[in-house]
């Protein structure tokens, strides 16, 4: 018996990929740039391991170790280390901590032509190609079978990834083998397509020059901001919220993601970090807007690692209710124009898309302007207010 997925039912974890034993799976890309198994008739041979190994479904908690549950909020204690990550630096810490013990770490990294990747990396140096977000769905190729092979060798493994890649990655490697595996996954909002990126990159490298280095969600602005900001090789820089919109609009995430049975509390690795928004809110430490990260720790393994990290954090005990955000209750919704914009950015190109959709352009500009005279607005009504 072998798989049968639509659109909706694949997360393109990869994990029926490396488990088939005759190589009939290969992974191809959408209008999006999105990856889907395609199977190969003529090698397939019906063993039915593409259709036992699949994670993606609400049944992933059976298989999920989520046990007394405790909830922190974390930063480095280096003020360096915060500029330098996308919140409180809990991943880093926690990557160097395991680095220090002997292991190795798997997490996501941007590449020279801007391609989000997977890679293997094991010293404290190459940590730094894993900091900061990445706001488009990573390509992961033939890593699963890299983990499985260096926990067969003996090397501890922590894998860092979204909820998805982590539980098709539990799927793949076997109890035996889960001992010398450590996992963190991170709170997702959905991943955006790669093409779109791509697309993307082209178009601001067109406008503007040639591309250096860019950050999906520079810092520079504040923990709470969110800017795409690109340095080109003359020198320049600039800062655009173009992706950013199209993101947190909903038009470009991959169609899983809106029926995503992840986004609970009913987490899939030893740890989940994302950002603790709302912190201000509960506590008036950390209120420097360099990034607060939120923490559950999930199993023993998750508990082993935070410990061994403790020295180099600072961290306070919460609780599940101050931490609650959409993306841990329940899945993105979909935009209503979803299917249309995916057409109408395979016939027509990233730029068309962009102003149709309302983020570039004078509509954009304008509307931007009367959002931001009514806020003024509110703020003269309140002044008043508490001044009468």
């Amino acid at each position: 018996m072998r798989m049968h997925k639509g659109l909706y039912d694949c997360c393109g974890c990869t994990a029926c990929e490396n488990i088939c034993p005759k190589h009939a799976i290969t992974m191809q890309p959408d209008l999006l740039g999105f990856l889907y198994p395609r199977i190969d008739d003529k090698k397939c041979i019906d063993c039915g391991l593409c259709e036992k190994i699949c994670s993606f479904s609400i049944n992933y908690k059976q298989k999920c170790h989520c046990e007394n549950q405790i909830v922190f909020a974390v930063r480095s204690r280096k003020k360096e280390n915060l500029l330098k990550s996308q919140s409180g630096a809990a991943f880093f810490e926690f990557a160097k901590s395991f680095i220090k013990l002997g292991g190795i770490v798997y997490g996501a990294s941007l590449d020279t032509d801007f391609v989000v990747k997977h890679i293997r990396v094991d010293t404290i140096a190459g940590l730094e190609r894993l900091r900061l977000s990445k706001y488009t769905q990573s390509q992961l190729e033939t890593i699963f079978q890299q983990v499985k092979k260096d926990l067969q060798n003996g090397i501890k493994v922590l894998f860092s990834g979204t909820p998805c890649q982590i539980a098709g990655l539990n799927s793949f490697i076997s109890e035996k083998l889960r001992s010398l595996l450590t996992t963190i996954d991170v709170i997702c909002h959905g991943v955006p397509s790669p093409s779109v990126w791509q697309e993307y990159i082209k178009y601001i490298g067109n406008k503007y020059g040639k591309i250096r280095c860019c950050i999906f969600r520079d810092k520079k602005f504040g923990w709470a901001s969110h800017f795409e900001s690109f340095i080109f090789c003359n020198g320049k820089t600039m800062s655009t919220r173009i992706f950013r919109d199209l993101f947190y609009n909903h038009l470009i995430l991959r169609y899983s993601c809106y029926k995503c049975p992840f986004t609970n509390l009913e987490r899939v690795g030893d740890i989940t970090i994302g950002d603790f928004w709302g912190w201000s809110n509960i506590s008036t430490e950390f209120n420097d807007n360099l990034g607060v990260s939120l923490v559950f720790i999930n199993t023993e393994r998750g508990q082993f690692l935070f410990n061994s990290t403790k020295p180099h954090i600072l961290y306070i005990k919460s609780n599940v209710i101050n931490c609650l955000q959409p993306q841990l209750q329940y899945p993105a919704p979909k935009h209503p124009k979803r299917e249309q914009f995916e057409i109408d950015f395979n016939q027509r190109g990233f730029q068309y898309v962009a102003k149709q959709y309302g983020v570039i352009g004078f509509q954009y500009h304008l509307r931007r302007l009367l959002k931001n005279f009514v806020t003024l607005c509110d703020k003269v009504k309140w002044h008043i207010k508490i001044h009468c």
